[in-house]
Parts: C-alpha cells; sequence; structure tokens
C-alpha cells in the first residue's frame, strides 16, 4: 500500500448510475464454485494453507475499499465509478465476508455437529470461527498490502458519532473487520510505486544538479494517517479525465499527505 483517503460523504450516494457496473465487476467471483469442505480434509486435519487459497485467495487491485455492510451498494458504486472513469480495478473487502458465512456452515455442518447430529458443539464452533476469521483477516491484509492505495468510506453506517464531551474528536467504529482494516492500513509497509520512485529519483537527481550546480463493542481507530477526501475533490479528479495509474498520480498529486504539502 502507497496511500490511504479517508472519503466522507453525506445525503444519498454520488456513485448510484453506477452500481450495476460495480456489481458485474464481482459477480463472476460470487458465482465462483469452490469445493466442499471434504476435499481438504487430510489424514483427519484440514488443509488450512490450500482452503483459504481457494476461498479467500487474494486478487490484484489497484483500490481497496473499506465500508460497513450498510454501504455495499455505495462501496459497489464507487467501484464501478473507479473503473468507468478511470479504468481502475477496486477490490470490496464485503466480497469476501459474504465467503467466511459460506465457509463456517460447511465446516459447522460437517465437524462440529454433536452426536444427536442436530446441535452444534460450542467448544468446537468456536475453534472453527477463529480458524476462519483468522484466514479472512490474513486474506484482508494481504490485499491491503498489494493494493495501492485504500478509500475508507467514512459514513454513520461506519462511524459512530459520540456526543459526550469527553469523546469529542475520537472516531469509533462498531465493526471489527474496519478496526483490522484501518489499524492494518496504519501499521504496512509504505510501498511506493516503481513509477514514481524513478520519478522521485529523477527529482532527486535534478536537485543534486542543481546544487552542485451497531453493536456492544466499539474500537477506536486512527483515521490521522488517511488523507481527507469529498465528493467535490473526486469531481475535481474525474475532469483530471486521466486513466490507470495516470489517475492515482493525479490524486496523489492533488491530495498530498500533510508531511509532502
Amino acid at each position: 500500500m502507497y496511500r490511504g483517503f479517508n472519503l466522507k460523504l453525506q445525503g444519498s450516494s454520488p456513485f448510484g448510475t453506477y452500481k450495476d457496473k460495480g456489481k458485474a465487476l464481482f459477480d463472476t467471483d460470487a458465482g465462483r464454485m469452490r469445493p466442499e469442505i471434504t476435499r481438504y480434509v487430510k489424514d483427519n486435519a484440514i488443509d488450512a494453507t490450500q482452503l483459504q487459497a481457494d476461498w479467500f485467495g487474494a486478487a490484484n487491485a489497484n483500490v481497496f475499499i473499506s465500508h460497513s455492510h450498510r454501504d455495499v451498494d455505495l462501496a459497489l458504486g464507487l467501484a464501478g465509478w473507479l473503473d468507468a472513469k478511470f479504468g481502475l480495478r477496486a477490490f470490496i473487502d464485503s466480497t469476501v465476508w459474504g465467503h467466511s458465512d459460506d465457509l463456517l456452515k460447511l465446516i459447522d455442518n460437517a465437524h462440529c455437529k454433536n452426536d444427536d447430529e442436530k446441535t452444534y458443539s460450542y467448544e468446537a464452533r468456536n475453534r472453527s470461527t477463529s480458524h476462519v476469521h483468522m484466514m479472512l483477516s490474513c486474506a484482508l491484509s494481504t490485499m491491503i498490502d498489494r493494493a495501492e492505495c485504500i478509500i475508507f468510506l467514512n459514513t454513520p453506517s461506519s462511524i459512530v458519532v459520540k456526543e459526550s464531551i469527553d469523546d469529542a474528536g475520537a472516531s469509533l467504529t462498531a465493526s471489527p473487520w474496519i478496526y483490522a482494516e484501518l489499524t492494518t492500513s496504519k501499521l504496512i509497509r509504505k510501498q511506493m510505486p516503481s513509477r514514481l520512485a524513478l520519478e522521485s529519483l529523477e527529482k532527486s537527481a535534478r536537485k543534486r544538479v542543481i546544487a552542485d550546480k451497531a453493536t456492544p463493542f466499539h474500537y477506536e481507530v486512527e483515521l490521522s494517517h488517511l488523507v481527507s477526501l469529498n465528493l467535490n475533490e473526486l469531481i475535481r479528479w474525474e475532469n483530471t479525465a486521466c486513466r490507470g495509474t495516470d489517475a492515482l498520480d493525479a490524486l496523489y498529486a492533488f491530495k498530498p499527505e500533510p508531511n509532502e504539502a
């Protein structure tokens, strides 16, 4: 990951006309057949490595979209807009969340039932849930690392507004997945794209020449490392008429990080 953006939107979705396009981009993966759980059982144990690769295999994407499950239509619209306007491929985290529920059901039905075959073992289900959620967390972290930038959809569905004076300025979320993704985006290694690294080296060389010459759990999330972004700035970005990674370069140029301004 190279850059992160905190996109605040109010009112109706500005990407409504692109929702169907965004949905079509992910329908292929949603319909992909995944092997039955029995395929992964070897020597009375589950091959977790292959299971994770088949169910949560990380794809390549330019932009990772982090959002609340209530904002899935907004995320799909943004993905469709990024593709239509800039030719950028987005990854929507909820496309992976759904796989985890399907996988848990398969594992629990095959390995977590009590002898009566009607109820589930509490202990066994705790173990299966821990394993699947760990696979999901690793997959999401891998995608954040691979993507060039992350856009967090900061809406009332994803961030809890605190009215208490003591909590003034605090950003809270009720989603453990949003909490994990934003924390990962802050801690993960920062990788400058090779095209920008080369440009930076060329600039440095020129300078040297001149010089010589809604749950019970709330998590406080850190957003200071994400550059603020709003609808007017998205329109400004769209008007650059850039495509592909050139579009990302244009966004980085007019929305620099504080220490780059």
